[in-house]
Formats: C-alpha cells, structure tokens, sequence
C-alpha cells in the first residue's frame, strides 16, 4: 500500500469528522500542524532563521498562537535577496533538487 493511501486510511475519520469538531480542537490541529512545518521545514531555510530565532522557535516547539503571530511575514523582495542558496532548505541534499520555474500564480 502506498504511503498516501496508508496515510488516507489511517486519517479517514478524522478527516470526515473535521468539519464538526469543536473549534478549540480545530484550533488545536491547526497549531500543531504550523508548529509541524516550522519545527520540520521553515526553520532550515535561511531566509527564516532570524525571524524564527526572534519568536523561539529555535528553541523548542509548539508554539503557542500569540508567539506565531509574532512571526514578521516574509516579502517577496526578501526573498529574492536570500535566492537561491537562502531559499533552500538546509537538510536536502543538493543531489536530489532540481530547479523549477513559475509564472508566479501558483
């Protein structure tokens, strides 16, 4: 079985009882979910350390929702001045990327 149809499998009830759960639980999953991709995505790019390190996130997960709104958003001009090295997550190796380009609507 495919890790997608494994992961679909495991979350199905979840996934359709989402939609009727009590809004502190939405908002619970939901920073979970934010604290997940900064813990395992955004803190390696350059581009964000700082931004990061202002609000804790280098020092320990989650989050709580007042510490995430901290969180400056990132320009686009910014990051055009960190591309391309600063724009890279850190714990990818360099073999297994490939450049890619976009009109920018996606």
């Amino acid at each position: 079985m495919k890790a997608v149809e494994r992961l679909f499998n495991d979350e199905f009830d979840s996934i359709m009882t989402a939609p009727f759960q009590q809004r502190s639980a939405i908002e619970e999953y939901q920073l979970e979910r934010v604290s997940h991709i900064l813990r395992n995505h955004a803190r390696h790019l350059p581009a964000y350390t700082e931004r990061l390190k202002s609000v804790r996130v280098g020092r320990g997960l989650p989050l709580s929702w007042e510490e995430f709104r901290q969180i400056k958003p990132i320009t686009k001009q910014e990051m055009m001045s960190h591309f391309p090295a600063g724009c890279i997550d850190t714990s990818y190796s360099a073999a297994d990327l490939y450049p890619t380009r976009s009109s920018g609507s996606s």
